[in-house]
């Protein structure tokens, strides 16, 4: 959001038609009294300004004035490439063991002290199941720690970034969201286009854009952990319910696939320049 604020002053008075995106909460993604002031300043004056996402579109109306403002979510391209290094899942999960897995910068938006928590509870109820979480990020060893202190060595591995994320989505049972906030995360758009069935808590924003609820996937209230590590277990015990909905889940490479969302964009491209397109 900084930068585009700082690009929107930047051109005032050149002719320019401008437009800023905002790719993530409003009201996380903007730090310090002056830019709070500027965002206003700066959007009212653009030939237009974008989120990914409905909630994010709520939070920046009042702060746009007449300035168009368009949700256009982020495109999922597939296939995913294929990177160093590559984690083999069977080197952390046994054959047959079910893999709930999440993936992201270890930072404290993700909330994953908050998805080891509620899986140590799971753990107890469902022997097999393993956790795995991919990625780095400050709080990598606080969480090594959190695993250690709850003895989960053994159910629950952080073996960091891993160029072959299609090879995990493919062979997870769930993938698991507990984060605090996100803009519209990429990742979740991953999972479904792999047909893994995601479960997630309703945080901004992101999720009500993407997942359609008891459909393609599930979103739960925040705070109702009882009904998460149900909602876990009975789809770990439902693998022709977890098919259903992993069949509909693929339905993303539609829904957020490259030409819908390059045809939102000329649509608003010649909407601000109609003469260029």
């Amino acid at each position: 959001a900084n930068i585009a604020i700082e690009a929107g002053l930047a051109c005032l008075g050149s002719g320019l038609r401008i437009i800023g995106c905002e790719h993530n909460i409003p009201s996380r993604s903007v730090r310090g009294r002056l830019w709070i002031w500027l965002r206003p300043f700066a959007y009212r004056r653009m030939s237009a300004v974008t989120t990914l996402t409905r909630g994010a579109h709520q939070e920046l109306a009042p702060l746009c004035g007449a300035t168009p403002l368009k949700v256009i979510p982020n495109a999922l391209r597939l296939p995913l490439g294929v990177t160093e290094p590559q984690l083999d899942p069977c080197d952390f999960v046994p054959d047959g063991a079910p893999l709930l897995l999440a993936m992201g910068r270890m930072v404290p938006a993700k909330g994953f002290d908050i998805l080891i928590q509620r899986f140590a509870d799971l753990a107890a109820q469902h022997p097999d199941a393993h956790l795995v979480i991919l990625g780095d990020g400050p709080l990598r060893a606080e969480l090594t720690e959190q695993v250690a202190r709850l003895g989960l060595g053994a159910r629950v591995s952080l073996p960091g970034r891993t160029g072959n994320v299609a090879q995990w989505y493919t062979r997870a049972a769930l993938y698991l969201m507990t984060s605090r906030w996100e803009g519209m995360p990429m990742v979740l758009l991953e999972t479904m286009g792999h047909g893994t069935v995601p479960v997630v808590t309703d945080f901004r924003h992101g999720p009500r854009d993407v997942i359609r609820d008891g459909i393609d996937g599930v979103i739960l209230p925040e705070a109702d952990e009882a009904l998460w590590q149900e909602t876990v277990l009975r789809l770990l015990a439902d693998p022709e319910r977890r098919a259903e909905m992993s069949a509909r889940a693929l339905e993303v490479r539609t829904r957020f696939g490259e030409p819908m969302v390059m045809q939102a964009w000329a649509e608003l491209l010649a909407q601000v320049a109609p003469e260029k397109v």
